[in-house]
């Protein structure tokens, strides 16, 4: 078994890297009109999960954020502060098949920081750990998908383009949940 990556090999890749990188265009160079992504991609942080390996991405195809379980209510902060800059007219959330959000719970989450940090009690109960134990992938899905269309600060033209997938790792392929 190979040892685990260390950020100085990360250091290392990226020094590589430099030679062969393509300037990407600056934000004033760009605009919500004329080339910024205005779809965006909620998955799982999972390294077995990667958008842009299913879905084809190259660089301004789409904004992705990856989270605990690809928890789109997780992400409701960042959808919004970034929705005023490039003006999103789809989100794509997907879960994945095998993920670890169906394996921990909220509760043996907040029992662990306790245990690490016994005077944050009120801190670590605000927190949202994103946990579906219990629950299906179409469950999740549907619950934290109805959170953010529920929100007010999601803008109402957005809210009727939010689409629900589970991505599967064996096969490679994506079924749309109806939320």
């Amino acid at each position: 078994m190979s040892s685990p990556i260390t950020t100085e090999a990360l250091l290392a890749r990226n020094k590589a890297y430099v030679p062969s990188h393509q300037p990407i265009p600056t934000l004033g160079k760009l605009g919500p009109i004329d080339g910024f992504p205005h779809i965006l991609v909620v998955t799982c942080c999972d390294p077995r999960c990667i958008p842009e390996n299913f879905l084809g991405l190259t660089t301004l195809d789409a904004i992705t954020i990856r989270n605990a379980g690809g928890n789109v209510e997780m992400a409701l902060a960042n959808i919004v502060a970034l929705d005023t800059l490039v003006d999103f007219r789809e989100i794509m959330v997907v879960k994945h098949t095998d993920c670890g959000s169906q394996m921990y719970t909220v509760e043996g989450v907040r029992g662990v920081l306790n245990e690490r940090a016994p005077g944050k009690k009120a801190e670590i109960e605000k927190m949202e750990l994103g946990s579906i134990a219990g629950k299906t992938l179409e469950q999740g899905l549907r619950e934290q998908v109805g959170a953010v269309k529920a929100s007010g600060l999601v803008k109402e033209e957005l809210k009727s383009n939010i689409r629900a997938f589970v991505y599967d790792i064996a096969s490679g392929g994506l079924t749309e949940v109806a939320v």
